[in-house]
């Protein structure tokens, strides 16, 4: 064999080594943290097209998805500012989420551990992913009570026991 073209084969070699490893790395390494920025815009598209679980108070959903004309799912709030403070938003149109949508995205979004059941049933059968429903210990009177103790006004309510704190 020829030393030029043996020379060129090394080099040949080496550079689909480096775009190998390369690959390697942005498929494997650095997946996760670029499906964590929040910049991704491909990953709040992939969200819209899951239906999140509910978020329940005192056995009522007081946030669902539904089903669009897109086949997208959005995200409902029946109560809408009542709740607010408590459920945060969920948004897929690039703005994220906050409060409880942030908190428990991996149950609503049904990838938690806890609906590996689901998962394996949904794998077998074909159906989509649905997100499971996460329940709030809050009480709807206290939250109506409180809304219509501030009124127009913006602040915050806290309520206690006096004796036990």
């Amino acid at each position: 064999m020829n030393a030029q073209i043996r020379k060129i084969f090394v080099v040949v070699l080496i550079m689909f080594a480096m775009l190998g490893l390369a690959v390697t790395n942005t498929q494997f390494i650095s997946a996760p943290s670029l499906n964590a920025d929040p910049r991704n815009v491909r990953t709040n598209l992939h969200a819209a097209e899951i239906d999140r679980g509910p978020i329940i108070v005192e056995k009522t959903a007081i946030a669902s998805s539904e089903l669009d004309d897109d086949n997208h799912y959005t995200r409902v709030y029946d109560q809408g500012s009542l709740y607010v403070s408590a459920t945060g938003y969920f948004s897929s149109v690039g703005y994220g989420s906050t409060g409880i949508e942030a908190a428990q995205e991996n149950v609503l979004d049904g990838q938690s551990q806890t609906l590996l059941g689901q998962r394996l049933r949904n794998l077998l059968t074909g159906e989509k992913r649905q997100g499971g429903g996460v329940e709030l210990t809050l009480r709807a009177s206290m939250q109506e009570a409180a809304a219509a103790a501030l009124g127009d006004r913006k602040g915050a309510v806290v309520a206690l026991d006096a004796k036990t704190g």
